[in-house]
Formats: structure tokens, sequence, C-alpha cells
């Protein structure tokens, strides 16, 4: 069965500072950047957990790139995660190490990156028990 995980947006949304033209600025991430909780699959078949990524806004065309056995599929045109699909491993711990080791090797978008590896530490007992669904 299916487990929604929802992240808590607000902590998700860590304040930068950067200078523009001499001034220091606050900025934020947008809303649409920001996931708001993550479908849990798991599928016997092919033994894969499958992380669908929710945000507000419309889909779009996504790209999927492979990394060991860990798969992503990201947008084409915003560069956000919309899944994250991780081989059997053999516990939780190896589960999220995999897919930490694939959004951070892949060239995505650094604060989208950062974004979803802070959603995925955030729920990360919830996201990868690696249980099979009932």
């Amino acid at each position: 069965m299916p487990q929604t995980v929802p992240f808590d947006v607000e902590k998700l949304d860590e304040p930068r500072q950067e200078q523009v033209k001499g001034v220091t600025v606050t900025l934020h991430a947008s809303p649409y950047d920001l996931p708001d909780g993550a479908l849990k699959t798991y599928d016997p078949k092919q033994q894969r957990l499958v992380l669908r990524l929710r945000y507000i806004g419309s889909p779009e065309r996504s790209v999927s790139v492979r990394r060991d056995d860990t798969e992503l599929k990201f947008g084409n045109e915003t560069g956000r995660i919309f899944e994250i699909i991780v081989a059997p491993a053999s516990d939780e711990d190896s589960a999220f190490t995999k897919a930490i080791a694939a959004l951070t090797a892949e060239n995505l978008p650094k604060g989208n990156r950062d974004i979803i590896v802070a959603a995925l530490k955030q729920q990360r007992s919830r996201l990868f028990d690696f249980q099979p669904d009932e």
C-alpha cells in the first residue's frame, strides 16, 4: 500500500544571504521548488523503493538519470527532482546512502539538491524503512 510521507516545508526553506551589486539580500526558495511530501511505494517485482515527490504547480517532462542502482527523475525545465528509485538495500542506512550519493553526484541545481537532501533527512526513518507494502 502506498504511504504518503509529509515534509515540514517551512524547515526546508533555509534562507541564504548573497551579495547583489554590493547589497546583502536574503533569498528564499520558490514555493514551487519545495516538495510538500513524498508518496512512498515498494515495487515487489523489481524489489525497489520508489519515492515520488509532490510539488505545487503543474507537472513537467522529466529526464531519467541512473547512478549505479539508483534512478533519479527530474524536471527537464526546472531541475526539480520528481522521483527517486532505490534498488534493494540491506538496511535503511544503505538505501538512504544510495539516494544521497545519487543526488550529490548528478549535475542538479544546487538549491534544489540541498532542499531534497534536507527533505530526505527530515523523514529518513519513514522514507527508507524499506518494508514491502502490505
